[in-house]
């Protein structure tokens, strides 16, 4: 692999992470709102909820 490849390869998974990052940080705000103001997501199935669930399974 040459050094090019290794840059192109890098800067990929650099891209992905920050991705991930900002879902993560997306779904922190949407549990901090949602703590704060005592209010549940309108939605018919919130793509948080599981992530609420898992984290009161944690918890316990």
């Amino acid at each position: 692999m040459d050094t090019d490849q290794e840059i192109r390869k890098l800067i990929r998974a650099r891209k992905q992470i920050e991705r991930r990052l900002h879902e993560l940080d997306q779904k922190v705000e949407h549990l901090i709102y949602g703590l704060k103001e005592d209010r549940r997501c309108f939605g018919k199935k919130c793509a948080f909820e599981d992530i609420e669930q898992q984290m009161a399974k944690y918890w316990r």
